[in-house]
Formats: C-alpha cells, structure tokens, sequence
C-alpha cells in the first residue's frame, strides 16, 4: 500500500535475517538494514526499496538500493529485470552481483562497495541487456564479467576492469569506458559494433571484432 512501511533489522552477522515471499508489490518502503536479505520470485516496486541483498526477477518504476556487506553471500541474484526507475547495487568479491536480462529505460548504477584486489568476479552480466537512458558501471580493483549481447541506444559509463567474454554488444548511443591506469582496462573477446559515439580513457585490448561505423576514440 502507500505510505505503509515494512522495516527489518538483522544487524552485520548475517543471521539469517530475511523477507520471504513468491510475489511481492511495494508501493510504501521496504527498509531491510544492514545485510538484511531479500527472497521473492517475482519483486514489482513502485515505491521505495532498501536492502542487503535481493534474489528474484525484478520490475521496478520506484527506487532500489541493495548494499550488502562483505560475507560469503550475493548482493543480488537478478533475472528478467524491467527498470524504468532507479536501481542502485553496490556488490563486492565476497558479496557478487549476478544479472541475467535487462530492459533499462531508466537508471541503472552498479559499483563495487570495496575495491578489492581480487581474481575473482565481483559482476556478471548475462542474457539480453537493453540500456536506453542511463548505464553506469564502476569498479576500479577487480574484473566486470559481461557474457550475454548489450544494445545501448542512451548513454553507458564503464569505470575500471570489464571483459567481454561472448555475445555482441552493438552501441547506437554514447558509451564511455573509463580506465585509470594501463593495468585495469577492457578487454572485447567478442564483436563490439559501433554505430555513433564511443571513447575509451586507458587500455583497450581487442581479441575479438571491434567494428566501427561511427566516431571511436581511443586515447590509450
């Protein structure tokens, strides 16, 4: 209902603190603190929605955060995900962030809660990916893992480490990748096809096929 408010404190241990449910549909807030976690089948919110960790798919017109704390857990195990809101995950290598199917008309932020120097993926992107606003994905210390095909007709910002593992990903839009330093750049082992506008600040590696048949920039 609006304005109605279901709050769940578990504290920072992890004891096993949750909201369960098939289907659920938010039009108040849902308050999960701390690594509270999230279990549906199916999520619809269009309200305000906060937790540690969330498994289920996923239409969203309102607001979520999921911040999960450093535990041997997930952060969000996400699939058939329609946003035409505002999704905010913050993941980490022990906290991983697992996607599978994107319809991004919205807002849509992924970023890497602590940075560690790690070899394992903190963020895998898998399925069909359709970004037509706003992409933004960042995480400097540790390796982005994208597998499925990505359209981008909006706008995609990449900070740190990402691989393109299979799949193609076509940009009509604006895609930005952002890498500080030589050693954590992007690495395309698949076809990435370039119809308008793509730069890339830092290393690009190329395995695969990189078409261009607009403006690319590469100032590495």
């Amino acid at each position: 209902d609006v304005g109605a408010r279901v709050a769940i404190s578990s504290g920072y241990a992890f004891n096993n603190g949750s909201l369960h449910a098939d289907t659920i549909i938010n039009k108040g807030d849902i308050s999960l603190e701390h690594e509270t976690q999230l279990y549906c089948t199916y999520l619809q919110n269009e309200g305000t929605c906060k937790a540690g960790s969330l498994s289920g798919k996923l239409w969203n017109t309102g607001s979520i955060e999921l911040v999960q704390m450093p535990t041997n857990s997930f952060t969000a195990d996400i699939w058939d995900v329609v946003n035409s809101g505002t999704v905010q995950i913050y993941g980490s290598v022990y906290a991983p962030i697992l996607i599978s199917g994107v319809n991004n008309t919205g807002i849509f932020r992924i970023g890497n809660l602590l940075n560690e120097t790690s070899s394992s993926s903190w963020l895998n992107l898998q399925g069909q990916i359709f970004n037509s606003n706003l992409w933004i994905q960042s995480g400097n210390l540790n390796v982005a893992e994208m597998s499925g095909d990505y359209t981008n007709t909006g706008i995609i910002e990449l900070y740190g480490k990402t691989n393109f593992n299979s799949g193609t990903f076509t940009n009509n839009g604006t895609c930005q990748f952002f890498n500080p330093t030589v050693e954590y750049g992007v690495l395309i082992a698949n076809t990435f096809i370039n119809n308008s506008n793509f730069t890339s600040y830092g290393r690009l590696e190329v395995v695969g096929q990189f078409k261009n048949y607009g403006t690319a920039n590469v100032n590495e």
